[in-house]
């Protein structure tokens, strides 16, 4: 499982530095990021019960949404020239 892990995080730093996300994604402010970062990751806990598989889905959603959160303050910071 760790091997997935490893993959999917390289995969997703790859469709996020590209800018293959959703529009929506980018149009999104920081604290909106994060909130919809919460609800994301507390939806894949409640389906990843449902199905059984609750480390593999919560794992790769929280992977997703951090590097997602890391790309948004790396973009704040970087544009604000701190």
């Amino acid at each position: 499982m760790i091997i997935w892990f490893i993959f999917f995080f390289i995969v997703s730093q790859i469709i996020i530095e590209k800018g293959q996300l959703p529009t929506v994604v980018y149009q999104f402010g920081l604290v909106k990021t994060l909130v919809f970062t919460a609800f994301c990751i507390t939806l894949s806990m409640i389906i990843g019960g449902f199905l059984n598989q609750p480390v593999l889905l919560v794992g790769s959603t929280t992977i997703l949404c951090s590097s997602v959160i890391a790309w948004k303050f790396r973009n704040k910071f970087e544009n604000s020239g701190v």
